[in-house]
């Protein structure tokens, strides 16, 4: 059996790129053990165009990781800036590259005689077997590099699947024809040769803190049609690391996981399910009650606006959410995309100490207006609440990829916040 799984973070890119060199590598290989194929995927540098010839897949024989998350796709290639590069990425772990031809957007007299930085090709939008061959026969004799396979237009099926409608039977359907049809070019047992030619070593390349066996860390992590964005390396980490993660739906389930020390909200599109999320009175009972008793909560984006009062939508309705924080989250219908940030705590928290800078792509989705008072954490520098919170309750509009900096996962294993009283506090004007 092989497993696929595509590593991406809000943009488009990496995460695993965007992780140092050795971090990368241990959650690479961590991951990748129970499984028989990985494929990493995003742009190389010589591809930087808004319509790109060539993008880029790096193959390994092993897989990265149990958890998926969402991965929102774009029609341009992100800036390089952006997230990790796939050519970096190759080198670190020791991955072969597969260029992507989209054979569409070039004719065959175009094809330049020097061949990309690349190991093997893939072709896009060939028509026909025949077409196929041609082209197969003519780049592998020109670049002196194999032909692993291609995939045909198949216009409408793509079309289909890319569509807000799509879902059940029929989407699933229409990717069992785009892997038939993949079927009838790949060669599969060069792609499997090609992923295994490298050995990569094992090794760790860093210590989380050792639990002991009494001294168990029980996550639960919102997780359902409402709340599904996560970067996948942030619960690997948590995981290698001793703690249990349990995923629980604020949409269905009446209370928290059984032994809950840390509830965990990543973002998603709490919006869309605004008032089902309002009439589950029991999760907001169960919520609270984990709050009043100090329990640590972390929430993201869409996760801060469901843990506020009400969550205010463009057509002004104002729907009651879970109220363990005292703010009303209104979401922006004329939001941009997420931009890298990086913000100093100007109040100490179980997260960092004073004077932290933590670094994170803000979401612009929501903006955040207080109801009483409430702890900013970034301080009042930073034009608009972004790290705020409540007892040992923290909300960040900052998408923070915790496997990049995982001191801050440190954190989450000592549980060791301060108590709201001895933290000073903004007052409402």
């Amino acid at each position: 059996m092989v497993s696929v799984r595509l590593p991406a973070n809000a943009t488009g890119t990496s995460t695993l790129g965007s992780c140092p060199r050795n971090i990368c590598r241990e959650l690479f290989w961590q991951g990748a053990q129970s499984c028989d194929l990985a494929i990493v995927e995003g742009c190389f540098k010589a591809c930087t165009k808004s319509k790109p010839v060539v993008e880029g897949n790096a193959a390994g024989k092993d897989h990265v990781g149990k958890h998926t998350h969402n991965r929102n796709s774009d029609e341009h290639i992100p800036p390089l800036h952006i997230g990790g590069n796939l050519g970096d990425l190759c080198g670190w772990l020791d991955m072969p590259r597969i260029g992507v031809l989209d054979v569409t957007q070039t004719r065959p007299c175009e094809i330049s005689i020097r061949c990309p930085p690349v190991d093997a090709l893939f072709l896009d939008g060939v028509n026909g077997i025949e077409s196929f061959c041609r082209l197969q026969t003519r780049l592998e004799a020109l670049w002196e590099i194999p032909v692993l396979g291609a995939l045909e237009s198949l216009g409408h099926v793509r079309k289909e699947i890319g569509s807000p409608r799509c879902g059940g039977n029929a989407c699933r359907e229409r990717y069992r024809q785009l892997g038939n049809n993949l079927l009838r070019y790949l060669d599969f047992v060069q792609l499997m040769s090609l992923a295994q030619r490298r050995d990569f070593p094992a090794g760790s390349a860093f210590d989380l803190p050792t639990m002991s066996p009494d001294q168990k860390l029980h996550i639960a992590v919102a997780y359902d049609d409402a709340f599904h964005c996560y970067f996948a390396d942030t619960l690997d980490m948590l995981e290698m690391g001793g703690a249990t993660i349990k995923t629980f739906s604020p949409l269905r389930d009446e209370s928290l996981p059984k032994n809950t020390d840390l509830v965990y909200f990543g973002c998603g599109h709490p919006e869309k399910h605004a008032w089902a999320l309002a009439q589950n009175h029991c999760m907001h009972m169960a919520l609270r009650e984990h709050v009043h008793c100090d329990g640590p909560v972390y929430a993201e984006g869409g996760g801060v606006a469901y843990l506020g009062h009400h969550m205010v939508l463009p057509d002004r309705s104002r729907v009651p959410m879970v109220g363990a924080l005292p703010i009303d989250a209104q979401l922006c219908t004329n939001r941009g995309a997420a931009r890298p940030r990086e913000i100093e705590l100007s109040r100490s928290s179980w997260l960092g100490e004073t004077g932290t800078r933590i670094r994170g792509y803000l979401n612009p989705q929501w903006q955040l207006q207080p109801l009483e008072d409430v702890i900013d954490y970034a301080g009042p520098t930073h034009n608009g609440l972004h790290v705020l919170g409540r007892k040992q309750l923290i909300g960040s509009l900052l998408h923070i990829h915790f496997a990049a900096q995982p001191e801050f996962l440190y954190r989450f294993f000592a549980r060791h916040g301060q108590s709201e009283s001895t933290v000073e506090r903004v007052t409402v004007s």
